[in-house]
């Protein structure tokens, strides 16, 4: 069973029908993803349709999940599940499982966050400190919601790995 950490994971695959040959006629018009349950039967999160019309090539999925709201205290395992529909209203539902590795929360890591602000040419600048001697390893993310939704839906703008030791 794969196993991934808290955060944003990236789900890129192909959708075939037939053999996969050039000659293939029949295309996906969108997917949608969704967190289920370890027994499938509760849906933890939603994602929004996918709709693949416009795409050089409909077949793709290419998304990237946020699983850092995800609740793990009871279980640490999920279900993925992918629905994809055709042109032709064909559906096809995959269900996949994984689980969510938990992390030790080193006392010693406490970053500082110091950020330079550049209003008039609309820019900030975020640096990321910690005391501590012990490496660090990870991807940092910056997000952003906006008052035009009243601040429901958080954009990433920047997402950085890093390795410092």
């Amino acid at each position: 069973m794969p196993s991934y950490n808290k955060g944003i994971i990236p789900i890129v695959g192909n959708m075939s029908f037939g053999d996969g040959s050039q000659n293939e006629t029949e295309t996906m018009q969108s997917y949608q993803i969704k967190i289920l349950s370890e027994n499938g039967k509760e849906v933890l999160q939603t994602y929004p349709t996918i709709y693949t019309g416009d795409n050089l090539d409909p077949n793709v999925i290419n998304y990237k999940i946020d699983l850092q709201k995800l609740d793990t205290a009871d279980s640490s395992q999920f279900k993925l599940e992918i629905t994809g529909i055709t042109r032709n209203q064909y559906t096809c539902t995959k269900t996949y499982d994984f689980q969510i590795s938990n992390f030790l929360e080193e006392e010693k890591f406490n970053p500082i966050l110091k950020v330079e602000m550049d209003n008039e040419n609309g820019i900030a600048k975020v640096h990321v400190t910690n005391k501590s001697e012990q490496t660090l390893f990870g991807t940092v993310y910056i997000k952003r919601s906006s008052s035009l939704d009243n601040f429901k839906t958080v954009e990433n703008i920047y997402a950085t790995k890093i390795a410092k030791s």
